[in-house]
């Protein structure tokens, strides 16, 4: 197993816990930019069945060991709708075979045309190592869009607070999650923080703090475990005290956590 991935759903209500989803065991997590070209034409019954060749047609160095791969479809087909949040899962050559592995999209559902997925290099990680060899023009071969770690209804103008908890490439689905949002002009409030090591670890960050500039609904909050240099933000590891700063009353929000177990972890227990 080369990394894996534990997410959690949390919904707090009048002081107990409502609603809990717990899913675990996907590995390495992957996850960007959407384009909202082409968006008209109704996509809920395009055919996607079995295994799709993909073509590279992208790739952008977000860090020193983070790539995002956008990939199209061939003849010009259109991606089905899918559900911010999600995965793709991919078969990687691998010996005389093919092993699995799954990755989150990193794109807004409204791009049909470009699906992103954004990829943590490991180490002797088969599925990792592969796409990270890939050049333009490559073709990978996926299944179709899956997995229920989605905002569903909220992503729809709620008034809950939707707090989204990344820890280093757990940040992958919420990219897609937060794009989802804003691009078709939710007003729903959304609260990201973001925990890594370093500054030089920072997926998307740029992009995120221009996207908090712009959208008032949106609030993104970066921690460094072990921050250098002129690092003004946060520092050392994402707690509940934090998050209660931020948003106020804990009861009133719905929590998204992906990340390392020691992170989840504490933040479930500390809402429980």
């Amino acid at each position: 197993m080369e990394a894996i991935s534990y997410q959690g759903l949390f919904h707090l209500s009048a002081g107990a816990l409502a609603f809990v989803t717990m899913i675990a065991g996907l590995r390495e997590w992957g996850l960007r930019r959407s384009l909202a070209a082409g968006i008209s034409e109704d996509r809920s019954n395009l055919e996607w069945h079995g295994v799709d060749s993909l073509t590279v047609v992208d790739i952008i160095e977000e860090t020193h060991d983070i790539k995002t791969f956008r990939l199209i479809r061939s003849e010009g087909r259109s991606f089905p709708t899918f559900q911010e949040g999600q995965f793709l899962t991919f078969q990687i050559p691998h010996g005389e075979g093919a092993v699995q592995r799954s990755y989150s999209i990193s794109s807004s559902s409204l791009n049909n045309k470009v699906l992103s997925v954004s990829i943590k290099k490991i180490s002797e990680g088969i599925g990792s190592s592969w796409f990270h060899g890939l050049s333009i023009g490559d073709t990978v071969k996926a299944y179709n869009p899956n997995g229920l770690f989605i905002l569903g209804e909220e992503k729809y103008n709620s008034k809950t607070p939707q707090v989204l908890v990344a820890g280093g490439i757990g940040i992958t689905p919420f990219i897609s999650m937060i794009q989802g949002v804003l691009d078709i002009g939710s007003t729903t409030p959304l609260y990201l923080f973001y925990g890594c090591r370093t500054e030089d670890d920072m997926a998307f960050d740029l992009e995120l703090k221009s996207l908090a500039k712009r959208y008032k609904n949106f609030h993104y909050t970066p921690v460094l475990s072990d921050a250098q240099g002129a690092w003004t933000g946060e520092k050392g590891f994402i707690g509940i005290h934090l998050i209660e700063k931020q948003i106020g009353d804990l009861n009133s929000a719905k929590y998204y956590f992906c990340g390392p177990p020691v992170m989840t972890d504490s933040l479930t227990e500390a809402l429980l």
